[in-house]
């Protein structure tokens, strides 16, 4: 009887050790409750907690619904525990779960609580296959571990580790009994003791459990004979856009189901976000109203058929939010038109600190009358057209002095028609063009005096069918792209600045000038042609590098006025290559032209150059005008004395200019005196 005494009350020991070191049930959840939730989720019941378990009975039904709560988790042990690497954000099949503490710190203090929130999203459709009746149902049980101080999270109990505690009490009690008895192995008894509490710690664990029971209802069919538009994700229908938008709630999306005529203004919102609408290859007429967007819109079209929306108000959409166009898909295409009935205003109208973004398969159309206020796209905050075609009748886009306009994507396509006096594009803000192709009747952009212009991109397309393709009064940085005009390719008024460089940069005028100046203009790369003058200048140009030709087609009659570059302002070139089929700089009566520069070296040496084989000249001035020849080479294919028809003003002193003829053609450059 004594041995058996003595017996159990040796196994009682490590058990007892255990106890006082693992305190499992001094790490609990003090209480839970709900927070936020969807309008397609149902609390069934409270959710409740039992033995550091939460159970949650909630039925869902629309895509993306989610409901959140808040508990507490109280730590009344010894040690501090962190909930760091072991945070639930489990992604199932439907449903994803996630635990995170509302400060972001996931250590749980000694003696203190930790405030967290429990995130259920019904992320993934479930097939029709998966519902019985209308109804499916899941059931899980989420464990997660709080490690210790030394973040090491100790194995999951289950099944496995209390068979582990029942091999450790047999071998225990068969010790046991071996010392009572006295046998030999006796001494392996204080080893044994020492090893029953270190294994009981590895499997004592702390943890929480989240039981959830969910019912996801099936969303019914859309049916057209039961309303023009279908809420995809509740399966309602309605009569009028107005009235589905209403009814939407954020992160779902309204099916078009009928082509209809409406005359009520569609309001979305501003607290709905990322609502789709999905034209479905139908046709939407607003008669005397619109579609007013003040939440988060994208507008898209899930059907291999053209959808449109056609107004006939004084914009078609007016944004007051966050409105894209084919964001979700660009597979097929949308057109949203305005009619000519009134003639005022846009297609879109973009509102102060507003963002819309134009994606690939979209096409926007203006038809009204009035090309001074009427555009497809108004944009007085922030525009990005990454794709789409943006058609004007007279005007395409106005980008007021607070809006920011970026044009990119090889497959956007700006222009419009009709109107001599009009712009494709008329900019009094930020304007940026990285690529695209811009066409206008008259001048395909015109950059007003508060405008700042930037154009980059080897695939940018500028044209101007019967003007320029660019006519700047404010300031214009081109640094790739090719610019075509009618008339002259580039116009630069006084009040305007610009500066072009890079390789990919083409300007080109096709009966007038490439580029003709009033301004300031710094040329430093790129290729500029005419058929007449390559830069006419009456402000200040500087050129530093780029290739500079003017061209003849026949029967032109051949003037002072129709050399490579004409200067009638002050021009200081200091590289590049200027190349005249009659004369390379013809310098006007009063004007100043500078070829290098007098108390500085350049870098790159300037080239002078007439073509022609008679009668051309590298430099000629008319009397008045004034030539500084300082540094760069002068040719004429003209032969002896041509390349400089009258002395130059001023030269450097201690250099003298020296000229030769090889096969016909004349060079003039410095050399020092006596050489």
């Amino acid at each position: 009887m004594k041995k058996l005494l003595i017996l159990i009350i040796l196994l009682f020991i490590p058990f007892m050790v255990y106890a006082e070191s693992c305190e499992t049930n001094k790490v609990t959840i003090s209480n839970i409750s709900l927070v936020e939730n969807s309008n397609g989720v149902i609390e069934v019941s409270d959710a409740s907690i039992n033995n550091n378990q939460v159970f949650l009975n909630l039925k869902f039904k629309n895509l993306n619904d989610s409901v959140k709560y808040k508990l507490t988790i109280k730590n009344d042990s010894k040690e501090d525990y962190e909930i760091g690497n072991n945070i639930i954000n489990s992604n199932y099949e439907y449903m994803t779960y996630e635990l995170k503490a509302e400060d972001n710190v996931n250590i749980i203090k000694s003696g203190t609580s930790k405030e967290a929130t429990l995130s259920i999203v019904y992320r993934n459709q479930v097939p029709d296959s998966a519902f019985i009746g209308n109804k499916y149902n899941e059931n899980k049980t989420i464990t997660i571990d709080l490690s210790s101080g030394d973040n090491v999270v100790n194995p999951k109990t289950g099944n496995d580790s209390y068979v582990f505690i029942l091999i450790m009490f047999i071998i225990g009690f068969s010790f046991i009994y071996l010392i009572i008895n006295k046998n030999k192995y006796s001494k392996y008894f204080i080893i044994f003791m020492l090893l029953i509490p270190i294994g009981l710690k590895a499997v004592c664990r702390v943890e929480i459990k989240f039981a959830s029971n969910i019912e996801i209802e099936k969303i019914p069919d859309a049916d057209a004979s039961l309303g023009n538009y279908y809420n995809v994700n509740t399966g309602n229908h309605y009569q009028t856009l107005n009235d589905a938008f209403l009814d939407v709630s954020s992160n779902q999306t309204i099916r078009v189901l009928n082509s209809i005529t409406e005359n009520v203004i569609a309001v979305l919102n501003n607290e709905k976000e990322n609502i789709k609408l999905d034209l479905n290859g139908q046709t939407i007429t607003i008669n005397g109203a619109y579609i007013d967007n003040n939440g988060e819109l994208d507008i898209y079209n899930t059907s291999n058929n053209e959808a449109t929306i056609f107004g006939g108000s004084d914009r078609t959409i007016n944004n007051n939010g966050l409105l894209t166009l084919n964001k979700t898909s660009y597979a097929n295409k949308i057109i949203i038109e305005k009619s000519e009935v009134n003639k005022e205003y846009s297609t879109i109208y973009n509102n102060s600190l507003k963002t819309l973004i134009v994606y690939d398969n979209v096409e926007i159309k203006s038809n009204g009358r009035d090309y001074y206020k009427t555009y497809s796209i108004s944009n007085f905050g922030e525009a990005t057209i990454n794709g789409g075609s943006i058609i004007g009748k007279y005007s395409s886009i106005f980008n007021d002095k607070n809006g920011l306009l970026t044009i990119n994507g090889n497959n956007v396509e700006i222009m419009s028609s009709k109107s001599s006096t009009s712009f494709c594009i008329s900019n009094q803000g930020i304007l940026s063009v990285n690529s695209g192709k811009i066409t206008g009747h008259n001048s395909a952009i015109s950059n007003l005096s508060t405008g700042k212009l930037n154009i980059s991109g080897k695939d940018t397309q500028i044209i101007g069918t019967e003007g320029g393709a660019i006519s700047n009064s404010g300031v214009a940085t081109i640094s790739g792209g090719t610019l075509t005009g009618k008339n002259s390719g580039v116009s630069n008024s006084s009040d305007g600045i610009m500066t072009i460089s890079g390789d990919d940069t083409k300007i080109t005028g096709r009966l007038w000038d490439a580029i003709d100046n009033s301004g300031e203009i710094t040329v430093k790369g790129g290729t500029i042609t005419a058929d007449r003058t390559a830069l006419e200048n009456r402000g200040t140009v500087t050129i530093e590098g780029g290739m500079l030709t003017g061209r003849y087609g026949l029967n032109i009659v051949v003037s002072a006025s129709q050399s490579g570059t004409v200067f009638s302002g002050t021009t200081t070139i200091t590289g590049g290559t200027i190349i005249g089929s009659i004369y390379g700089i013809y310098v006007e009566k009063g004007i100043i032209v500078n070829v290098g520069t007098k108390d500085s070296i350049i870098k790159n040496t300037p080239v002078i150059e007439s073509t022609r084989e008679s009668n051309g000249y590298g430099v000629t001035v008319a009397t008045g005008g004034t030539f500084n020849f300082y540094d760069g080479i002068i040719k004429s294919a003209s032969g002896e004395g041509t390349a400089i028809k009258r002395d130059p003003d001023d030269i450097p002193l201690g250099y003298e200019i020296k000229k030769e003829t090889v096969d016909g053609i004349e060079r003039a450059y410095l050399v020092i005196s006596g050489h």
